[in-house]
């Protein structure tokens, strides 16, 4: 009862109600389309009916089939039974009719009561089951399925396709993954997929199938039955909506265990999958088949076995910078080197072959270069094989290490003036001393060697105990001063001192030739000036202190102190210089002015020699004996006879014009200091 089978036999019994003679005819109508109008059925053989000696011969005729029989007809009220054969159903389904069967022959021409017809249903055919070789193993995962069929009825979108096979053949769970646009031979199609019992059912979206249309999908995603399987010759079905009856079964194929490969083993009952359970790592096993862990043996030293090795040489050699003992090489870098060595060499047995990092460098863990892993960083060092990171070990306080130092003793000392403390000594400056102190050669302190005494200071890089002393006219009271403090008025101090003292006489002022450019600190000009001047007078050249030097002509503004082992007190000092200059001792330095206090000592780039007389007659005797005066003065103090000469003739000159002029008139004899030459000036 299935759409277009062929083939078909079809049993008709009935009871006459009157004699039917030989050559008489039977119609057996049926609902339309119930059988195809071809082929005829096939004659009856004598003994094919129930009247034994009939044959018979059938034609179709529209709806009906019409039956003439032969040799010998029917009686009357008897039950008649024939079987007709090769008919093929309709094409369609067919719901069938109730009454739609009935019979009538040229005798009872009365067609009979009607009988039921009963239904014809479609199913597919020509179905196709497909599952490669390699994957019909038990538990094997993420298996392809393909199925083809071909519809009879057309089946629409949404509508449901039922594969049917052994249980068992296919684990309950994952579902095949859904089939997207163009995975099936309809190009538009989509497709999910569910396990049901021991059936997928694949619900289409988007289109449907035509009817009579050899279709293709292929499922993938399952996960075969965990057991072998002998399989089926007809153990796949399918069916569809609209093909309800299952179609005839296709073979569905044999599920089998593999035997384990090498590299692997099973127990009695643990081989779920054709990889069997691994060989762990650090062991390998070159047998296939294997039952038990001991045939997994230990990897070879120098070499590493990854899980499932199955090589006797191992997985691979143990890379440079490590080795491996027998069973110890689980991974490609085996037993890394310990920090502080390296290995340059790949498939390494022990650990002896790991040789000590080079002094001046460290080794990390796993180092492959005899250069090690880099250099130690200034401010640390590593003698042979002590380098474990990148600090290395910190320098020595007092001393500093350069990039890549190989020497506990560092790459040298810290000079004076300088120090570091553990790992601070990065370069040969190491760092300057604090201001307020010194630091010895190999100072370890930040804190320096020790601290600048009073009456000293150090702004930093300090090398000697004694710092420098302050300048003259400051002063320092506490140790470890990094600036002196000025004196105030009134006060001075020699250089190095820790206090000021008052001043015993006013203020001294010299008066130089030439540019104060001369007279820098730390000047020839000025080193000669101090230690002649402190030559000349006698004194401690310490007991000199100069205040201020003034731009211009050289002014020096100086106060004399009292040291201790002097011999000379200040006020002492100060009439010992107004004689020297008087005396002209003093010349050498360029001397041009002297002033002590508002004394007005020495003058000399003009030191007058003479005298401007009244202006008046009453005044010509006043004004000559003033000028004798003068020129005895300087008979007795500079001994000048060119002057006293000079004067002697031009005095008489002076008075003869005042009494012939009557109006003042002034006389000046001026001696440059630099030569023995005069210059006169009259008017």
């Amino acid at each position: 009862r299935l759409a277009a089978k062929t083939a078909v036999p079809v049993t008709l019994a009935f009871t006459t109600r009157t004699e039917l003679a030989s050559n008489g005819k039977i119609t057996l109508n049926y609902p339309a389309g119930f059988f195809a109008g071809a082929p005829n059925p096939a004659n009856n053989m004598a003994g094919s009916t129930s009247v034994a000696t009939m044959t018979a011969s059938s034609a179709i005729t529209g709806n009906s089939i019409v039956i003439t029989t032969a040799v010998t007809g029917i009686a009357a009220n008897t039950a008649f039974t024939i079987t007709l054969s090769g008919l093929t159903m309709g094409a369609a389904a067919v719901a069938g009719s109730a009454t739609g069967i009935t019979v009538q022959t040229d005798a009872d021409v009365t067609a009979s009561v009607g009988a039921a017809s009963g239904a014809i249903t479609s199913q597919a055919s020509a179905v196709v089951f497909t599952v490669a070789g390699g994957d019909r193993l038990a538990a094997k995962t993420a298996v392809p399925v393909t199925l083809a069929f071909t519809t009879r009825t057309e089946l629409a979108s949404n509508g449901k396709i039922t594969l049917n096979y052994p249980a068992g053949f296919f684990a309950g769970a994952p579902n095949p993954a859904n089939n997207m646009a163009g995975s099936t031979s309809v190009a538009t199609m989509t497709a999910s997929s569910a396990i049901t019992g021991n059936s997928i059912v694949i619900t289409t979206a988007v289109t449907g199938i035509a009817a009579n249309t050899a279709f293709t999908i292929t499922l993938s995603g399952l996960t075969m039955g965990a057991a072998a399987v002998a399989g089926s010759a007809t153990g796949i079905t399918v069916q569809t909506d609209a093909d309800v009856t299952a179609s005839v079964g296709a073979a569905s194929g044999a599920i089998t265990f593999q035997v384990c490969g090498a590299g692997s083993y099973s127990i009695a009952g643990s081989g779920f999958s054709a990889s069997c359970t691994p060989c762990p790592v650090g062991t390998y096993n070159e047998n296939s088949g294997s039952t038990a862990l001991s045939a997994c043996v230990a990897c070879p030293a120098g070499a590493f076995c990854i899980a499932g090795c199955n090589s006797s040489s191992g997985s691979g050699a143990c890379t440079a910078g490590s080795y491996s003992i027998a069973g110890s090489g689980k991974s490609a870098s085996c037993t890394p080197c310990p920090a502080g060595t390296y290995n340059e060499n790949s498939g390494s047995t022990a650990l002896s072959t790991c040789l000590a990092c080079p002094a001046g460098a460290y080794c990390l863990a796993g180092c492959n270069s005899s250069s090690g892993s880099g250099l130690c960083s200034a401010g640390s060092f590593s003698t042979a094989g002590i380098g474990s990171n990148v600090s290395c070990i910190a320098c020595s306080g007092g001393r500093y290490c350069l990039t890549g130092c190989g020497s506990s003793s560092g790459s040298g000392v810290c000079a004076a003036g300088s120090f570091s403390v553990t790992g601070s000594g990065v370069s040969a400056a190491c760092t300057a001393c604090p201001a307020g102190a010194y630091c010895f050669a190999g100072c370890s302190s930040s804190s320096g060697s020790g601290l600048c005494g009073a009456g000293s200071y150090s702004t930093g890089g300090a090398k000697f105990e004694s710092c420098s002393p302050c300048p003259p006219g400051t002063f320092s009271t506490v140790a470890g001063a990094s600036s002196c403090v000025p004196c105030t008025s009134q006060f001075s101090a020699p250089e190095g001192s820790s206090s000021c003292q008052a001043l015993e006489h006013a203020k001294i002022v010299l008066k130089l030739t030439g540019s104060i450019d001369t007279f820098g600190e730390g000047s020839i000009r000025r080193t000669s000036f101090l230690s002649g001047l402190a030559a000349i007078l006698g004194i401690n050249e310490k007991q000199i202190v100069i205040v201020s030097v003034t731009a211009g002509s050289v002014l020096i503004e100086l106060v004399f102190v009292r040291v201790e082992g002097a011999q000379v007190s200040p006020t002492e000092a100060v009439l010992l210089l107004k004689t020297a200059a008087s005396s002209g001792k003093l010349e050498k330095f360029g001397l041009a002015g002297l002033t002590v206090g508002q004394e007005n000592v020495f003058e000399s780039e003009s030191d007058n020699i003479g005298v401007t007389v009244g202006a008046s007659v009453g005044g010509s005797v006043a004004g000559f004996i003033l000028i004798a005066a003068f020129i005895w003065k300087r008979m007795r103090s500079r001994k000048d006879q060119v002057a006293w000469v000079l004067y002697i003739l031009f005095a008489p000159l002076y008075f003869l014009q005042r009494l012939i002029f009557a109006r003042p008139r002034s006389l000046r004899l001026v001696q440059h200091r630099q030569g023995p030459f005069l210059i006169l000036q009259l008017s």
